[in-house]
């Protein structure tokens, strides 16, 4: 393909002639920026609530096995349900960063294109 060849004086001129004329693309960039941050550590924030309850149960397990007690019915109903309950949380955390990614992503993707036509 062909290749741009500019001075780097050129590209910071333009790059301050571009927000001036459009400073609302620029602030839309940085909103969206600032809002995929905030979906991201709410997504980490669920991964991690489902790993710490997965965690916790199994400890209790562990104290079962370590007593050479059985488990108890309740137990293996609350590992299997904090099993499930982590899948949904990992899916759902990954989604949300994914999407939070791609947010933030196509709009920064946009104002470069914007500034390099």
């Amino acid at each position: 393909g062909d290749q741009v060849k500019f001075r780097e004086q050129d590209f910071n001129d333009a790059v301050g002639t571009y927000i001036e004329e459009n400073k609302g693309e620029v602030k839309a960039t940085v909103g969206a920026i600032i809002w995929a941050g905030f979906f991201i550590l709410i997504a980490t924030g669920i991964f991690l609530y489902g790993e710490i309850r997965l965690v916790m149960v199994t400890r209790e397990r562990d104290a079962f096995v370590v007593a050479g007690k059985p488990e108890t019915d309740d137990l293996v109903k609350r590992r299997e349900s904090r099993w499930t309950e982590r899948m949904w949380c990992m899916g759902g955390a990954a989604g949300l960063m994914f999407l939070s990614l791609l947010l933030a992503m196509l709009k920064v993707c946009a104002l470069i294109s914007d500034l390099l036509t």
